[in-house]
């Protein structure tokens, strides 16, 4: 929205005497302004892209936006927002990462077109579930990588952060969306949250079927694009095709 002078206000408290400045936006796999931008930066950035199975990967947004946000209506069933995406009739105000879900979950198109912007060694590919696996060796590794200290890590407990919840009162959780955006990021933004949280939501069931007729329509929509992304970016997803068969 500001250019590039925005973008660096992103960094303005982060240690002057830093090597690597990082930042996450999942938004950026999809974006064309992203790819055009970011990858001719004079510093030349690397850029770590993190895939999940792709019918986990549309459960956990559908959930994300139902239940911590309101992007989409409570009452939308799961097999209906698949549906309602294939048929281009939903909108959810504007949020094109819930419009264009099933097809921003068919990941080789999208990283192929960064490789044509972005030299591949400059490209890493990695997997949900081999991090969530071993969290601290796969953090390690990265760090490796990224030629930064790995021993962080040995004793870092990996707090959890944006996980989905349930909403007690809809009423109340639309006051604190309205809240939340005018409220600044700090200590009495991070105390509400948790007051907030305490007081009107509850853990998530994680897992489960939510529509076995959905998830099987979706299996077998990404079942044949991961013989492309194992070829092109050297991934192991035999984990993900057995889910998906299963299905």
């Amino acid at each position: 929205t500001h250019g590039l002078r925005g973008y660096e206000k992103i960094f303005a408290r982060c240690n002057d005497n830093a090597r690597i400045l990082i930042e996450a936006t999942p938004g950026y796999l999809y974006s064309r302004t992203a790819r055009d931008v970011l990858p001719n930066l004079p510093n030349q950035p690397r850029f770590i892209f993190m895939l999940r199975e792709p019918v986990e990967q549309v459960k956990s947004l559908y959930r994300y936006f139902q239940e911590n946000w309101n992007w989409i209506p409570r009452e939308m069933t799961f097999a209906d927002f698949v549906r309602d995406i294939k048929q281009g009739r939903a909108q959810f105000r504007g949020n094109e990462l819930a419009a264009h879900a099933l097809e921003n979950a068919d990941y080789a198109p999208h990283l192929l077109r960064w490789r044509q912007v972005c030299r591949q060694d400059r490209m890493h590919v990695f997997l949900f579930e081999e991090m969530v696996r071993d969290n601290r060796n796969f953090m390690r590794s990265l760090a490796t990588k990224m030629e930064i200290d790995p021993t962080f890590y040995d004793d870092y407990d990996f707090p959890a952060a944006n996980e989905s919840y349930v909403v007690r009162s809809r009423f109340v959780h639309e006051v604190n969306i309205h809240l939340r955006g005018l409220i600044p990021k700090g200590p009495l933004f991070r105390a509400l949250r948790r007051l907030y949280r305490t007081a009107n939501t509850r853990k998530a069931e994680k897992g489960g079927v939510l529509d076995d007729g959905a998830e099987r329509l979706l299996s077998e929509r990404y079942l044949p694009g991961l013989e492309v992304l194992e070829r092109e970016f050297g991934l192991d997803l035999t984990g993900w095709r057995q889910v998906l068969t299963a299905r």
